[in-house]
Parts: structure tokens; sequence; C-alpha cells
């Protein structure tokens, strides 16, 4: 229990995809587990000890499986929507082990694909529950016993909304955002959280490559915020407040805005922390869709 699986995903279907569930091979049989899913941009080599380049984006409940050596399926509350681009996945099991469709060799990564995304398997870690990206025993390549389901908007026209880059801590830690689905003809709240002053700038775009101040990310050292990246081009702006260190920016998303992808990101107000005042969230894109 605690083992780590990583693996790479690039994803090439242009509206994105939503990852729905997973069919894994356990290591211990009768017994409910669940899975810590943990996503970086780019990709998973050189960070596998480096936890703060990870950001944990959901957990999916295990079905318990009747042998060690039969499928069982682990189940999201809420799709992992991935835009285009290319990302690590680090998959933490708790309560058993992974079991793998082959060992350390010494060999290349494995990588297959279809029309949609690539898979590069990958290598697994001996970590603890408690202390995810800390285990001494890395081993590379060591290929994870899986099954990836998901859909697409282009065919399944459904919304999504996913991570898409970290952003930066200030006197709190970083400020993660967690939102409903934005389907059509509903309101897409997205809360914050870690806001010091219960204060942001939510900022919306339609890009996370490139912007009016030059291509994305971007450092916001020259703007007096080091360390901190804008991730998403300021096309859009609006003042969020709340209470408790935590505001919610609500959306009503118009039915003619299906297949539309659209990215945020807020500029949380921390004053005396850096000479800007301010650091950012994470980044997250969002479809819009049924």
């Amino acid at each position: 229990s605690g083992a780590t699986v990583f693996y790479d995903l690039g994803i090439t279907n242009p509206a994105g995809v939503s990852i729905n569930s997973f069919d894994v091979i356990a290591s211990v049989a009768n017994t409910a587990f669940t899975i810590d899913i943990f996503v970086t941009p780019g990709t998973y080599l050189g960070v596998e000890r480096t936890a703060a380049a990870w950001t944990k984006v959901a957990t999916a409940t295990g079905t318990p499986a009747t042998s060690t050596t039969v499928v069982t399926s682990a189940s999201l509350p809420q799709p992992i929507y991935l835009t285009p681009g290319n990302y690590g996945i680090a998959m933490q099991y708790i309560g058993v082990g992974p079991r793998y469709a082959g060992t350390t060799t010494g060999g290349p990564l494995t990588t297959v694909s279809n029309g949609d995304l690539s898979l590069t398997v990958g290598a697994s870690l001996s970590s603890t529950v408690a202390a995810p990206f800390t285990g001494t025993s890395l081993f590379s390549p060591r290929l994870w016993s899986g099954t990836i389901y998901y859909g697409s908007h282009n065919i399944t026209g459904l919304a999504g909304y996913g991570f898409i880059g970290a952003g930066c801590a200030g006197s709190l830690p970083v400020s993660k955002q967690s939102a409903n689905l934005p389907q059509l003809g509903s309101t897409l709240n997205v809360t914050l959280d870690n806001l010091p002053q219960s204060l942001a700038i939510m900022v919306t775009g339609f890009s996370k490559t490139n912007s009016a101040f030059g291509p994305l990310p971007l450092d916001l050292a020259p703007f007096g915020a080091p360390g901190c990246p804008a991730r998403v081009s300021p096309d859009v702006s609006s003042f969020v407040v709340g209470a408790a260190n935590s505001a919610t920016w609500s959306f009503p998303v118009p039915n003619a805005f299906s297949g539309l992808i659209l990215y945020n990101q807020a500029m949380v107000l921390d004053p005396g922390f850096n000479p800007l005042g301010a650091v950012m969230s994470n980044a997250a894109a969002m479809q819009f869709g049924l």
C-alpha cells in the first residue's frame, strides 16, 4: 500500500479528453482501496521524488478484486479533464499495491497511442501513504497494468473541468480551484481556497500558450512576484470576494458555448508577501458541454 506508478499522457485530440475511470490489477484480493491521482505538466521523468511538482486532482474508489490476477475497476467522482498537451500522471495506490504488466529490464520505455492520446509507461516508486514521492526504491521501466476509460466532447458532447498547471504559494499554501462541470444552461461555480484576504482576481482567457505579454507560462518576476507563473491569457478579469480564506467565482453558461474551451487562474491578493502583493492560484481548463 502506498506504491505509486508513473506514466506520461500526450493528449492529441484537439477537444481534450475526460478520464472517467480505470481498470487495474490489485496486489491484494477482497480489499477495498483508493487511488490518488496526481498531475504535473510535461512529464513525470525527473520529478518522481519531487512532491512540489505534483498536484492531486482526484481520488478514484476501487472495487475489491476477487483475486490478484483479475481486473477490477476504480471509478472517479467527476471526470479528470485534460486539454491538448503533455502531462505526467502519478497514481498512488492506498489499501492495496499495484501489479504490473512488465518488470524492470533496463530497456526503453513503452509507448502506445491512438487518435486521441499517447501513453508512455513508465516507472514505480515505493512510497508511503503519508509521504508520497519519497520512496527509496524507484523502478524504471515498470509497466503499469491498467486501462484508461475516457470520453471527448467531439464524441460525447460532455463538459469538462480540469487542472493545467500549478500556481505559487504566498503566506498560505497554493490556492487551488474546485468546480462543478460547466454544463450548458447551468452555473459554473469555481471555489478558491487559501486566500489570505479572502480576495482574488479571476483571470479568464482563450489561451494557455500565448498572451499579450508573451508566451505562457510567464514568470511574474518582472512584476514583483518571482517564481509565480501566469498560465492564462488575461482576456477577461473579475474581482472575487469571499470569507474565511475562500471565495467562489460564478459564471452562467450560455447554451451557445458548447465545445468552447476557456482557461482560468486567480491572482490571489496577499499584501506584503512580495512587491506585487499577490500570488497565483493553480490554473484550470473548462470545456462547456452537456
